[in-house]
């Protein structure tokens, strides 16, 4: 079925949304990034292969290729296969041969390929990581239709519809999220999208700060039980307190600047319309005023294009703010996830030992 990236995009604008990123396989659409003006939030529009939505070149696009990848993580096609040593050098048998340099065949006898996946040497052990914290987190979403993404360097990790994990790795290097940063973002289909598009915006929030309470509770829990394992109150007390002090203020920004967004949001809007009202009233007090009226007319029009432009460019900055903030906060509560969550497995090892040991 064809789709047209360009009514796809009237139609999110008209709900205040806009394409920032669009991640094509084979020039087609596989997932649309998407920013929404009145909150901040990002998500990702996720396009089933039976609708072929060609690329637009008026929006920022990405080639992306699937990882075959295992639910534990493991990078199949990519997997480093252990080099046989005894092979390689079964063949390092020196002759003397007072025709031969030595050294040519020395080097001859050493030229064995030993293939290393790039892949997997520089990102296993995190794609590892991210499908754990994924397998968890999707506990809190396999009874919605609204999934989650993670965004780490080049690779985006992904919890299909099916509650499937997969991951995708961007084939430039330009990419905007190219960064060690931990990011997630709300994911949904197309056909959700229409399903719910009168709702869109207030659901995708309401999963992200979902999302926020149950990695703030578990990092919690996660800090309760490592204090009780490790019995070191105070100086753990004092660093949680202060991670929990930057979370709070981080939430505080979050607030003060979408309460901004909104206001600019209100002011862009009501700008036309009190331009309208003051040529009507002119109008109404003038009657027709002639050449006097027009001149007056295209100087409200003109105060109107200005202020508009001038709030826009608060708008945008106000929005890329927004993000910047959203993207430590969210990172923040990531890590703090995994570190909290890979403590209980080690220390509960570790306990679990301790009471092996003690009845030695």
């Amino acid at each position: 079925m064809a789709l047209s990236i360009s009514k796809l995009e009237n139609i999110l604008a008209s709900k205040g949304i806009m394409i920032v990123q669009i991640y094509t396989i084979n020039k087609l659409c596989v997932y649309l990034e998407l920013f929404i003006a009145s909150t901040g939030d990002t998500a990702m529009l996720y396009i089933p292969s039976k609708y072929d939505i060609p690329c637009n070149d008026n929006i920022p696009s990405q080639k992306i290729k699937y990882i075959d990848i295992t639910e534990s993580g493991s990078i199949i096609e990519d997997s480093t296969e252990e080099a046989d040593t005894d092979k390689i050098y079964e063949n390092v048998i020196l002759t003397l041969d007072s025709q031969r340099d030595i050294s040519d065949q020395i080097a001859s006898s050493y030229k064995k390929d030993i293939s290393l996946s790039q892949t997997t040497s520089d990102n296993s052990i995190e794609i590892k990581e991210i499908f754990r914290q994924l397998k968890r987190l999707r506990l809190c979403v396999e009874n919605i239709r609204y999934k989650i993404c993670i965004f780490y360097k080049s690779f985006i990790c992904c919890i299909r519809r099916d509650d499937s994990l997969e991951c995708f790795q961007t084939v430039e290097t330009n990419n905007s999220h190219n960064s060690h940063d931990l990011r997630f973002a709300v994911t949904l289909d197309l056909e959700l999208f229409y399903d719910k598009i009168d709702n869109i915006v207030l659901d995708i929030k309401t999963v992200r700060h979902g999302i926020y309470s149950v990695l703030d509770k578990s990092q919690r829990q996660q800090t309760a039980y490592s204090k009780k394992m490790l019995e070191i109150k105070v100086a753990q007390s004092s660093k949680e307190n202060e991670v929990i002090h930057r979370i709070q203020k981080l939430d505080r920004q979050i607030d003060e600047v979408e309460t901004l967004l909104n206001d600019l949001n209100n002011t862009s809007r009501n700008i036309p319309l009190e331009a309208l009202e003051q040529e009507t009233q002119l109008n109404t007090n003038g009657n027709n005023l002639g050449i006097y009226g027009d001149i007056e007319k295209t100087k409200i029009q003109t105060q109107a294009t200005q202020k508009l432009a001038q709030v826009k460019n608060l708008q945008q900055d106000t929005m890329k703010l927004l993000y910047t903030i959203k993207a430590k906060r969210e990172d923040l509560a990531l890590r703090l996830d995994r570190i909290g969550f890979d403590n209980i497995v080690i220390l509960n090892s570790l306990s679990k030992n301790f009471q092996i040991f003690a009845s030695l």
